[in-house]
């Protein structure tokens, strides 16, 4: 083999850019665990917005049972577009099992379990936003 004979310059140049890739990995690294860790459970009941109430156009008990019929004919129609495995997340989240039990019911890591999780919230989220045309 041939060894090619490097200057000290080059070297510590060399070295540099590695500890700079290094330093920069090791940050991403540490902001990915603390974002992580700071992922807070939330359950489907806030996925869904309470924002608006329809007790202030009517008087009578009727509007707070009306809404609520309406969200859970929106939650049952966006739920129904979900994927098998995003339905079975929310059964098994609805059940209260936790994250490490769901990982080891649906076979998957916790790290997919998280993804999933926030996912599926989106998703159905959006799918209770969308506006029924038919």
């Amino acid at each position: 083999m041939d060894y090619k004979e490097y200057s000290d310059k080059e070297i510590a140049r060399a070295f540099t850019a590695y500890m700079i890739k290094l330093i920069k990995h090791s940050a991403i690294d540490y902001v990915r665990k603390v974002k992580r860790s700071q992922e807070r459970e939330s359950s489907f009941s806030d996925v869904i917005s309470r924002d608006v109430s329809l007790s202030s156009f009517i008087d009578d008990g009727s509007s707070l049972c009306l809404y609520e019929r309406t969200i859970e004919e929106r939650f049952e129609r966006g739920f129904k577009k979900l994927s098998k495995t995003e339905q079975k997340l929310v059964k098994l989240l609805k059940s209260k099992l936790s994250l490490t039990e769901i990982s080891e019911v649906l076979n998957i890591d916790i790290e997919s379990v998280y993804s999933l999780k926030s996912r599926t919230r989106k998703k159905l989220k959006k799918y209770m936003e969308e506006e029924d045309y038919e």
